[in-house]
């Protein structure tokens, strides 16, 4: 129809005297024909491109999201701690956590060291995980390097060898986990998580004696079942990265405050 359409000025004006007007006419034609063709298959063609150039800039403007927590537990322990988690994407995150308590007595022979750290990949599950990063249930896998040193006056116990550094004394975990990222304010959730798996290592157990701490054993550790316990106080980063249940309520208080003030305008 496309060429027909172009061709028929030159079939209405066709004369066999006159071969040059019609080749001429043929041309434009065909030439009209081929823009027409062109600009179908490229017009067709920019929209689909712009879906991508959107899509890249969706996925450029992707908002970074993380955490900064404590586990409260460690903090009543006298154990200071901090910890990170990461978004990756996809409801996986990374996070890693850090402890160091160094506190001790000679004379009420008195000691209370621990220090270490620990590193866990975990997948957020449920609802409340697809609406929002780092809120909701998680399940994951875990790995944990520490040593420590207890004694409240009577016998001690050291995990690893005494001196040198934590890779030569250290006791280690590995296991998975359960937790639950409980949103308590805009920026801020409570993190309740359990974990079980195996911790190996070696220990030794000593007594103080005439000032000095006596050797009593050297036994090894190789323990099956709970090794993780954290209740953590977590403060959200990150633009957008907030509890927006927390601030529809806050906001819907405020609309109904100036609603009932202007209540008597009506």
């Amino acid at each position: 129809y496309g060429i027909l359409a172009f061709l028929s000025p030159m079939i209405s004006k066709r004369d066999s005297s006159d071969k040059i007007y019609i080749l001429d006419n043929m041309m434009n034609g065909i030439t009209n024909y081929i823009l027409l063709i062109t600009l179908l298959i490229y017009g067709s063609r920019a929209p689909a491109q712009n879906v991508k150039q959107e899509n890249d800039s969706v996925k450029m403007n992707k908002p970074f999201n993380m955490d900064i927590r404590t586990n409260i537990i460690y903090d009543a322990l006298l154990i200071p701690n901090v910890g990170v988690e990461f978004d990756l994407g996809k409801r996986w995150t990374v996070a890693a956590n850090a402890m160091y308590g160094w506190w001790n007595n000679d004379r009420s022979h008195w000691y209370w060291r621990a220090y270490g750290g620990d590193v866990a990949l975990r997948k957020w599950l449920g609802k409340a995980a697809r609406r929002k990063a780092l809120t909701g249930h998680h399940v994951g896998v875990y790995g944990q390097i520490f040593t420590y040193d207890f004694e409240t006056g009577g016998r001690g116990y050291m995990g690893g060898k005494p001196g040198g550094t934590l890779w030569d004394k250290m006791n280690y975990v590995v296991g998975a986990e359960y937790g639950y990222s409980l949103p308590i304010a805009r920026r801020w959730n409570i993190d309740f998580t359990i974990g079980a798996g195996y911790w190996g290592g070696i220990y030794h157990e000593y007594l103080p004696q005439d000032g000095e701490y006596v050797w009593q054993a050297t036994k090894k550790r190789q323990w099956i079942g709970p090794t993780k316990a954290e209740i953590s106080l977590v403060w959200l980063l990150g633009k957008g990265n907030q509890n927006q249940g927390k601030s529809r309520k806050k906001k819907s208080f405020l609309m109904d405050s100036t609603d009932r003030k202007g209540g008597g305008d009506d």
